[in-house]
């Protein structure tokens, strides 16, 4: 068949311009998708980025025996750090150096070192691997302080070759040397500090990583989330993935502690165990493998360990959690759900470009999976646990979530054509966190994360707590010293409460010292203010402390929450919130209003109108009808601001124009909002 012959093809494409990139701006936007919803920070995308790279480069692909990875942070003379990443018993970066012009063909398996140094270029699709989209290269490069990276690959064919990626403001730069000429790049780069790579596989060298990836590092949660996230390739491979941390022992993960699946009901767990059930979706069947539920009445699980978690391909995905049962239940519940090959493989097409999360448009095979899982969960609540799920509680934590969900995307689709609030949070999960402290200060104050009602957010209501308050303290200088923490809560500036009384100890020269856990449960009576709150820390040295005078107070960290409240959402709408409006005008959606408070806006959308009662019975549904409502009104916040952005003076002035541009915005929002489901 002969190709179509159309008017642009007599164009002379090389007078044109190549578009420019703003590349730190755009290595931002998917640094920004790895630490807000729903993703899990930085470092927990490098570690899920790396080894999902390296485990598709496994020599053994059906036992992956022989295969490895290891994490190796290094400081050097000079106290500059590099975080390398080395696989064995992998094919390593094999293929050429490609031209742009063979980019546009599908290329083969082998041609692994193009796929790495090029963008969303992916194999033939049947060959396609779980990193085929070539974005999570860029978490490395996001990662490094001055966004520079280094990469080396020993072949099979015992061929050499070294790389270097950098990002300056309109370009991507790589360079390549192969043998010798790589080889000595890789020791000058690095300081003396790495060799060429002597065994098979390939190496990536983060240069100069940022404070959270290197805190996460020393604090042991980055292995906590390799452990998390790759406990079944651990399992089931025998994997072996290493940490070195600095001059310390090397560590090997392990399947987390809590990760338990017995057979069969005992005193303390009680299970809910189906394996290789066929599920209808649509008019395909397809088949769970393994369906593991498991409540543990002894202790509450790990916050990233709970829920039930979606494998695919060796991989934790994302978890659906014990929603709409008792939090003293919710806490305590874990298990996985394993897919058949073609279930696995129809997944792939819902699945978010950073591995997190799916898609849960109506009818899709990612959101038939979710409702059979959470239909699981019910009946287990029901069957073994002996729980009357209290229907009113569930209708209710959809709403919140389906409206929580709603303003995030609302507010994403806003900033995107420019129209935004003046708040400067995110959107009601977790707040980022403040880190006054550099990387080598002579003190460091580390409060952890700590660990709430709702794993997705900050808030917490009267008759919660949260727990897992700690603060890590440690002592970088040469010289021992005698301190004194102040550990108290906050609201606003007044002081509310000590987490405890000011503790003066020892800290040795290179000590660390872990302080808590405490728990604080909020009821009215001790807390009546709602809002927000914040924990803080300070180490104030007793004497002086080398160059550090007694009482210096720069030294502390600090965590926020909200009580009774959620936190602002980042963007035009603070607030979406469900109303009965009056019969009288049960026929309106819903409408905005300013919050006085940051000039942000609330929408009050209405629970009687005929369309709210098609989709409130499903969260998605509920979440897809309110970003549709409320993108309604974006073009009217535009139209009442002092200088419109959307809209030019000819077509505010002219009715037929307003409303056709009108209709074009909220077509133009919700074509993009669909097409990034």
């Amino acid at each position: 068949m002969s190709k179509k012959i159309t008017l642009f093809d007599s164009l002379d494409f090389s007078t044109a311009r190549q578009t420019v990139i703003n590349w730190p701006n755009h290595i931002a936007i998917i640094v920004d998708k790895y630490q807000g919803d729903p993703g899990r920070g930085v470092s927990h995308g490098v570690q899920k980025d790396a080894i999902q790279n390296g485990w598709d480069a496994r020599i053994d692909k059906k036992h992956g025996k022989n295969w490895g990875m290891e994490f190796s942070l290094v400081r050097t003379a000079t106290g500059k750090f590099f975080l390398a990443i080395r696989d064995f018993g992998t094919t390593g970066l094999t293929g050429r150096v490609l031209k742009p012009e063979e980019l546009q063909e599908d290329l083969p398996a082998e041609e692994r070192w193009g796929r790495f140094e090029n963008v969303a270029f992916t194999k033939r699709k049947e060959e396609e691997s779980l990193g085929a989209r070539g974005q999570g290269k860029f978490i490395f490069v996001g990662a490094s302080k001055n966004y520079t990276i280094l990469y080396d690959s020993l072949r099979l064919n015992n061929t050499y070759r070294a790389g270097l990626r950098t990002v300056k403001i309109t370009d991507s730069p790589i360079f390549g040397w192969d043998e010798q000429e790589g080889k000595e790049k890789i020791v000058k780069l690095t300081e003396n500090t790495f060799n060429p790579l002597s065994q098979v596989g390939t190496r990536v060298i983060i240069v100069d990583p940022i404070k959270e990836v290197v805190d996460d590092i020393l604090s042991g949660a980055f292995l906590a989330f390799i452990e998390e996230t790759w406990w079944e390739i651990i399992q089931k491979y025998e994997a072996r993935i290493f940490l070195k941390v600095l001059d310390e022992r090397i560590k090997q993960a392990k399947i987390p502690k809590q990760f338990h699946f017995p057979e069969k009901d005992d005193k303390i767990y009680k299970t809910w165990n189906k394996d290789n059930v066929t599920i209808k979706i649509g008019n395909e069947k397809f088949r769970v493998k393994k369906l593991r539920i498991v409540y543990n009445s002894k202790e509450a699980i790990d916050k990233d360990l709970r829920g039930i978690s979606i494998q695919r391909g060796g991989m934790k995905i994302c978890s659906i959690m014990a929603n709409y049962i008792p939090k003293n239940f919710h806490d305590s519940i874990y298990g996985y759900i394993a897919c058949d090959k073609d279930l696995d493989e129809a997944l792939k097409k819902y699945e978010n470009p950073e591995h997190y999360s799916f898609s849960y448009r109506r009818g899709s095979i990612s959101s038939e999976l979710k409702k059979y899982i959470e239909d699981e969960i019910l009946k287990f609540s029901r069957e073994k646990l002996g729980l009357g799920i209290d229907q009113r509680k569930i209708i209710h934590d959809r709403q919140m979530n389906a409206e929580k969900k709603a303003l995030e995307e609302i507010n994403k689709l806003a900033g995107r054509l420019g129209i935004s609030g003046s708040s400067k949070t995110n959107g009601g999960g977790r707040e980022p966190k403040p880190h006054p402290d550099p990387i080598n200060a002579p003190l460091q104050v580390i409060i952890p994360e700590f660990t709430f009602p709702r794993s997705d957010s900050v808030r917490v209501n009267y008759g919660e707590k949260i727990e897992d308050i700690n603060v890590i303290l440690r002592n970088n200088t040469k010289h021992h010293g005698n301190f004194k923490l102040k550990f108290y809560l906050l609201f606003g500036d007044n002081k509310v409460k000590d987490i405890l009384p000011n503790l003066d100890f020892k800290l040795l020269s290179g000590e660390e010292k872990k302080i808590g856990p405490f728990e604080e449960t909020f009821i009215s009576s001790k807390f009546p203010a709602k809002g927000k709150y914040t924990i803080k820390a300070v180490l104030l040295p007793l004497e002086n402390i080398g160059e550090i005078p007694k009482g210096y107070d720069k030294y502390y960290d600090s965590r926020t929450f909200y009580l009774e409240a959620d936190p602002p959402s980042k963007g035009l709408f603070d607030q979406c919130r469900g109303f009965e409006y009056p019969d009288d005008y049960c026929h309106i959606l819903g409408l905005s209003e300013r919050n006085e408070t940051n000039n942000g806006y609330i929408y009050r959308y209405n629970v009687n109108h005929a369309g709210y009662f098609l989709v409130s019975n499903e969260e998605s549904d509920l979440t897809d009808y309110l970003v549709e409502i409320m993108s309604k009104e974006i073009a009217w916040v535009d139209l009442r601001s002092e200088k419109p952005q959307l809209f030019s003076e000819e077509e505010i002035n002219e009715p037929d124009k307003l409303v056709r541009k009108t209709n074009e915005i909220i077509g133009r929002l919700l074509h993009d909002y669909y097409l990034g489901r």
